[in-house]
């Protein structure tokens, strides 16, 4: 259990990520998959009672220095990302000046890297 929730820290708390990824999909059995949802759920309910204080899901091991951060967007995102000034359209190539705690589970995923 402890390489699932390994895992799952590993791509800052993102499920969806873990799930869409085939090669790690083919790996996982259908308990595994269950266990990981089930996480999932409690990581994100346990959250819920401190989002606006504290983001459990931000790593700890590389504190930041700043709360902005510019970024280049290294994939597509696929979709509109809210974020404090509103939604951004993520397209490789371009760079952001963004607040480091709304954009740091693409940093984690691979979508962003900071420049």
């Amino acid at each position: 259990m402890s390489h699932h929730q390994h895992l799952y820290w590993s791509v800052g708390g993102a499920l969806p990520h873990i799930l869409s990824n085939q090669d790690i999909r083919s790996k996982l059995s259908p308990h595994e998959v269950d266990y990981m949802r089930q996480y999932n759920h409690s990581v994100m309910e346990f959250r819920s009672e401190f989002s606006h204080e504290l983001d459990i899901t931000a790593s700890i091991t590389n504190p930041p220095k700043d709360l902005h951060v510019l970024v280049r967007v290294v994939k597509d995102c696929g979709s509109l990302i809210q974020t404090e000034l509103g939604s951004i359209d993520f397209q490789k190539g371009q760079r952001f000046m963004v607040r480091r705690a709304d954009i740091e589970h693409l940093i984690a995923q691979g979508y962003l890297e900071e420049v």
